[in-house]
């Protein structure tokens, strides 16, 4: 890999793993103010499927190099 390709690869990426990080932090919250106990499990359930899918893209980012990031924006 160019040293150009894998800046374009690490940049998409780190766009997916903050997405994901985003969508579980936002259904994690509407899942604190949900009193629907079915609906607050199924949010949950959401948050932790994204939680998930940052977990998989942050492993590919440190696999291919990449430190993990602090101060807000880590990969663990």
């Amino acid at each position: 890999m160019t040293g150009s390709y894998n800046k374009r690869l690490l940049a998409a990426l780190e766009a997916n793993w903050q997405a994901e990080m985003e969508g579980h932090y936002t259904y994690t919250a509407f899942a604190k103010g949900e009193v629907d106990p079915q609906r607050r499990n199924a949010l949950r359930g959401l948050a932790a499927a994204e939680k998930h899918h940052a977990d998989l893209w942050a492993r590919r980012i440190q696999e291919l190099g990449a430190p993990a990031r602090r101060g807000g924006r880590h990969y663990s």
